[in-house]
């Protein structure tokens, strides 16, 4: 078993334009990695060296859970590597290939997971420019990992400086023309990849890569319905918004993106009308006449025949349990019930298993059933979501139920899907609630004006410019408004050079105006 540095190399998995990716086993700690080592003609070329190892740490930097996981970059007498996370899955590549065209729906599940990941990775000023789907696994519990470090950049506004990094049948118009690419590019990229799981073509294709990079320039992408009829509306329209030529009208952010999903997909009716013409055939058979021992024979063999093809096509059942409880089960698609529920009569061999709850993440696994029953237990996360918190003015104390969270301006995290009630209160200002509703996604913003418990006293005197005082405090003459005063006692003395002192006791109310 050949060794590179502190790994073993089990088996090589895939060779892209630049690595070789084997499946491996760091010794010391005994775990599988997938261990990514630059190519011979590469490894001699000191700059690419280095880019290589500079993206890998940036990536390694990242952590999310559809990002993989960096763990290792090192060199061993001059071959360089990257040890990551190892994905048991199906690149999506390969997805799009075995299934043709993917559905809106399972599209939908996957882009989520792809818009979540680089909607992460640009807010750590990380791009990944021009990915494919070579470079998307998804795995046998559905999770979706951005897996190849790709041409990660971690710079504020870089420009391609007319290097064409990446795939040419996915890179932006920006970078074909060298411009400056930010996280726009990358949705640009999602685009090209959301048309061919969709249409199981890319828009743009051509052998020549300078064609290539005119065609996303200044060409148009064809309607997807032109090759698929059963894409809805809506769905056609958040791809091409993707692909607009100028990132400006594109969905700005991945966040942006993922809302656009967000709403209700309707699938598109499709009729169909097809004849046939219907064959009458004759045929003429001889008859025969068969003895009495034949007919047992014969009889005896169609009842095995029948006895053995029942034993066989006998089908399996599943028991399915959830955590939480009442999680609705959908196996091959097909809706099956709330857990726990237990279907019968399913076939023999692979079925996909989907729980789905409102509030949770979806929950996905493979199951290979043989004669008998299985029982599965799903185990459903539940969404987190962020909220931000101001007030006016701001500072005004924060509570979540009855827990004190802090002072507005204030970023909540990790919220589970749900309904909170909000309190915000402030010395001086009126208590305000609120209920605030996380479903996971985008963050929730509440805003909220505090309104002021102070009062104010107007004063007017014959004659006027006297002098007033509040509790001994001058404050100016007549006439004048007094603002801000809280509610309370105040002693009033107005006085002026020839004339008797004023004196009055006030009491002053909660927005009161005296």
């Amino acid at each position: 078993m050949q060794v590179i540095g502190r790994y073993k190399l089990v088996e090589k998995t895939v060779e892209v334009e630049t690595t070789t990716v084997y499946k491996a086993i760091q010794v010391s700690l005994g775990r599988i990695v997938a261990l990514r080592v630059l190519r011979t003609e590469f490894s001699s070329n000191r700059e690419f060296v280095e880019r290589f190892r500079k993206e890998a740490k940036i990536v390694a930097k990242l952590n999310h859970e559809n990002i993989v996981q960096i763990y290792d970059v090192g060199e061993e007498n001059g071959v360089h590597y990257v040890a990551t996370e190892y994905c048991e899955g199906e690149s999506l590549d390969l997805m799009i290939k075995r299934e043709g065209k993917l559905s809106p729906e399972k599209t939908k599940q996957i882009v989520i997971q792809i818009a979540g990941a680089l909607g992460y990775a640009h807010r750590q000023n990380v791009f990944q420019l021009a990915f494919r789907p070579q470079d998307i696994i998804v795995t046998l519990e559905g999770r979706v990992k951005l897996v190849d470090i790709g041409i990660a950049r971690a710079v504020e506004g870089i420009s391609s400086g007319g290097a064409m990094f990446g795939a040419p049948q996915y890179i932006s118009p920006e970078q074909a023309r060298g411009a400056k690419i930010d996280g726009r590019s990358d949705i640009y990229s999602l685009g090209i990849v959301m048309y061919e799981m969709l249409t199981g073509r890319v828009p743009f294709q051509s052998e020549n890569p300078v064609e290539l990079a005119r065609l996303h320039v200044s060409e148009p992408a064809s309607a997807l319905r032109k090759w698929n009829e059963r894409i809805p509306a809506e769905v056609e329209a958040i791809v091409l918004k993707c692909l607009e030529k100028k990132p400006e009208k594109r969905h700005q952010t991945a966040e942006e993106l993922v809302n656009a999903w967000g709403k209700p997909i309707e699938l598109a009716k499709v009729t169909r009308i097809s004849r046939r013409r219907d064959t009458i055939m004759r045929r003429k058979q001889a008859i025969r006449r068969v003895s009495k021992k034949q007919i047992t024979v014969l009889t005896i063999s169609l009842f095995l025949a029948f006895l053995i093809f029942t034993v066989l096509s006998r089908g399996s059942s599943l028991n399915i349990e959830s955590r939480p409880p009442e999680v609705s089960i959908y196996i091959d698609g097909k809706y099956c019930g709330e857990a726990p529920v237990s279907v019968g009569n399913l076939r023999r061999g692979k079925h996909l298993v989907l729980g789905k709850k409102k509030g949770f993440k979806d929950s996905r696994q493979e199951v290979m059933l043989r004669m008998g029953g299985l029982s599965l237990q799903l185990n459903l996360i539940r969404e987190t979501g962020l909220a931000r918190i101001f007030t006016v003015p701001e500072g005004a104390h924060v509570y979540l139920g009855d827990e004190l969270k802090g002072r507005a301006p204030l970023l909540l995290k990790n919220l589970p899907s749900g309904d909170y009630r909000v309190k915000l209160m402030l010395d001086d200002y009126s208590t305000e609630e609120r209920v605030l509703r996380i479903e996971g996604g985008a963050p929730v913003v509440l805003e909220v004006e505090l309104k002021s418990l102070h009062g104010s006293v107007s004063i007017e005197s014959v004659p006027e410019a006297v002098e007033i005082y509040v509790n001994g405090i001058y404050k100016g003459i007549t006439p004048k408004t007094i603002h801000q005063l809280k509610p309370g006692r105040y002693e009033l003395l107005l006085k002026k050079y020839g004339y008797c002192d004023f004196k009055r006791n006030v009491f002053l109310r909660k927005k009161q105006r005296f």
